[in-house]
């Protein structure tokens, strides 16, 4: 799995970079429109300045190795082929600033040339569990500047290759890359044990990815007991006969972090499954777009909105079918920048790029392939204080802006009152579209009954 976040600079926060070394974008990248580099505050090239820029990271258990690759491009005004004056180094280090080994590259004004050039190291250290990180150190002297160009760096973990947990059925296995994503799951008890290559292109169910991430985040579905006691208005819950399925469905309904803003008791009132619909067809197929923003927000990773534009038609800069006014698009960008998605893009379209097919029903091989990239960085402190708890919206709080968001469905139909009379009966029906469910379904009723509402046929 992919351990660095938008290696390649194109979002920039979860860089660390103080003094001379800035990312941005600039007219030389390896891909994107961002990349690293040395230079003043001006971004011209200069003597006499020194930078860095790092990135910390967390290796998961049961890594074997990590494959660490990036891009580097140096441009100089040195005129030597002999002396070094100028120059860049590159270590892997731990939160106390202590090297693993000796630096993992060197780089001065003699490798300087007119493109980039990829460099690759694989550490077999162990690393498991540990915090690192990951960081470019540039230097120029007082004469005839250097150039020292970043761009697209990766750190891969390997983890320790899980065999024989699956039995395939006829004995046809699925391939290396597939079935190493499955043994992984399998030995974590998400998939089942015994399953079919001849059906990982048939489409998963919503119901069946709550299960999976369920499973992921929590194990054992009797760790979401206390969702028992939260109200259930689904209708399609209520035919549910597994009161496992019934906690996992709730989880990915239910589900929300705090928000970086207020994280005592704010959320960011965004769940894995949407609470839009009195059925939210658990028995269908899901949207490839809809099963990445269920996955990234079931592991409270952030959707990259910098391309998002609800009033554009142009294309992503990821995929070739992919829209920037797509309404997942920052799900799905920043699930590509994760490295959650490097499997999961098909044929070429053109230099621009790759098909994805956002609205397509994803299959059960997509899904296992996103989901063995992400579920060993699970995200920290999860407890009922993480979930959205129904009905506690009042008409006093109508003006506090969380409580605004309780909204269950954009959708209610239901029979409120029920006339008899000799010829024929009169029923009355509640319909309405809006973001104040809540506060209508506690109300509803109570105010029919004291307006003693008389009807007279």
């Amino acid at each position: 799995m992919q351990l660095i976040y938008d290696g390649g600079f194109e979002i920039g926060a979860s860089w660390f970079a103080p003094l001379n070394f800035q990312y941005g974008p600039a007219p030389n990248p390896n891909n994107g429109t961002n990349y690293a580099y040395l230079a003043d505050f001006q971004g011209y090239p200069a003597n006499n300045i020194s930078g860095t820029i790092s990135q910390e990271f967390t290796v998961p258990p049961n890594t074997n190795d990590i494959d660490i690759e990036f891009h580097f491009r140096i441009s100089t005004q040195e005129i030597t082929n002999v002396n070094i004056y100028d120059y860049c180094q590159v270590v892997l280090e731990n939160v106390n600033n202590v090297a693993i080994q000796i630096p993992i590259a060197n780089y001065s004004n003699l490798d300087a040339a007119p493109f980039y050039q990829q460099e690759y190291t694989n550490i077999t250290n162990n690393l498991s569990g540990q915090t690192w990180r990951i960081k470019f150190f540039a230097q120029n002297d007082g004469a005839l500047p250097s150039v020292f160009r970043i761009d697209d760096v990766s750190i891969i973990a390997n983890p320790v290759i899980l065999n024989n947990c699956i039995t395939w059925a006829g004995g046809i296995n699925p391939g290396m890359n597939i079935d190493t994503s499955m043994e992984l799951l399998c030995a974590n008890g998400i998939i089942s044990s015994f399953q079919d290559a001849n059906t990982l292109n048939n489409n998963i169910t919503k119901m069946e990815i709550a299960q999976c991430i369920g499973k992921a985040l929590f194990g054992d579905a009797s760790n979401l007991q206390f969702l028992d006691n939260f109200p259930n208005m689904y209708e399609e819950l209520n035919t549910l006969n597994n009161i496992d399925d019934i906690r996992y469905a709730k989880m990915m309904l239910y589900l929300e972090y705090p928000s970086v803003s207020n994280p005592i008791q704010g959320t960011d009132y965004v769940s894995p499954f949407d609470r839009k619909y009195l059925y939210p067809t658990l028995s269908y197929g899901i949207r490839k777009s809809d099963a990445i923003k269920a996955l990234m927000e079931a592991y409270n990773k952030s959707p990259y909105m910098v391309n998002y534009d609800p009033a554009s038609i142009n294309l992503s800069p990821i995929a070739c079918d992919l829209i920037r006014n797509h309404i997942n698009l920052g799900w799905v960008e920043a699930a590509k920048f994760l490295g959650i998605l490097e499997n999961n893009f098909i044929s070429p379209c053109g230099a621009n790029g790759l098909y994805f097919g956002p609205d397509n029903n994803i299959s059960y091989s997509e899904f296992y392939l996103m989901l063995a990239k992400i579920i060993n960085s699970p995200p920290q402190n999860i407890n009922y204080n993480s979930f959205f708890k129904p009905f506690q919206a009042n008409y006093s709080s109508t003006d506090d802006g969380a409580t605004m968001e309780k909204g269950i469905f954009n959708f209610f139909n239901k029979e409120d009152l029920h006339v008899e009379a000799s010829s024929f009966d009169l029923d009355f029906v509640h319909s309405y579209h809006s973001n104040l469910t809540e506060y209508q379904l506690l109300q509803f009723n109570t105010d029919l009954e004291n307006r003693n509402l008389k009807t007279k046929i």
